[in-house]
């Protein structure tokens, strides 16, 4: 993978790992829980420094569809940042901040598989790249609206 030929690229790939284990916690847990708490800290500082990483990463390589994804996960992970911190006072902040994290974290896996998966060698640019990202982020995207059907009841 070229990624790992820089090591800017291995830490932002152990980054996301870390991250991605961190939020699945959180995703999957109670919020009660001590240890969902330290996770979801640990989680969002991750994710704002995978995002600037993301968009560093454009001086290494060319400007593409992940680094558009870059920009709406950290805008999702900010959105997160702001209802926890800024908007605790609004009537549904939780709600607000469950949603932007889970779509953030829905995005961190889609982008974080599909990005792999299109540096496998038999995936060139053009319809397999498409067929790929797109065969990819559906059943995510699919997987994050049913974890949103699930949960909504206990955050509104």
């Amino acid at each position: 993978m070229v990624i790992f030929f820089s090591i800017f690229g291995t830490i932002h790939t152990v980054l996301t790992i870390l991250a991605i284990l961190a939020g699945g916690y959180v995703l999957f847990q109670t919020r009660s829980k001590q240890i969902s708490k330290v996770a979801t800290l640990l989680y969002i500082p991750l994710m704002l420094l995978i995002n600037v990483m993301a968009l560093l990463l454009v001086k290494l390589f060319h400007f593409g569809p992940f680094h558009v994804l870059a920009y709406s996960l950290l805008a999702l992970t900010l959105g997160a940042l702001l209802c926890l911190t800024l908007w605790k006072s609004q009537l549904n902040w939780r709600y607000w901040h469950f949603l932007a994290l889970v779509w953030s974290y829905m995005g961190l896996l889609t982008v974080f598989v599909s990005g792999y998966l299109v540096e496998l060698p038999f995936i060139s640019y053009g319809i397999p790249f498409v067929a790929s990202v797109v065969c990819v982020s559906l059943p995510m995207l699919m997987g994050g609206h049913q974890i949103i059907l699930r949960k909504k009841a206990f955050f509104l």
